[in-house]
């Protein structure tokens, strides 16, 4: 990785923090089998970092799910839950969770 593209890398996650997102951090070791991504405190990355161990906090999925008795299961765009639910659908709504 050039410089210049290193620096464009960073820039990006600072523009993120500007834009009111938050950074984390990847503080597992190379034996961890998952990684471990928290929320840096006060520390960000630097030209020096290894920006591989930095990402942008993803934001939760909402995801809606249709089901009538006899049929499969569909997730469903958000502007579709109405209808399915005027058609007899059961709706519900899936928000992920993010640690």
């Amino acid at each position: 990785m050039t410089p210049q593209d290193k620096a464009r890398e960073l820039a990006a996650l600072y523009t993120s923090v500007a834009n009111g997102r938050e950074l984390q951090y990847d503080w597992s070791s190379p034996s961890d089998a998952d990684r471990r991504w928290q929320t840096p405190g006060n520390h960000s990355p630097l030209m020096s970092s290894d920006l591989s161990r930095w990402r942008i906090k993803p934001e939760p999925r909402t995801v809606y799910l249709a089901y009538k008795s006899g049929n499969r299961a569909l997730f469903i765009p958000e502007e579709q839950a109405e209808e399915y639910r005027a058609d007899g659908c059961t709706v519900s709504k899936w928000t992920e969770v993010l640690e």
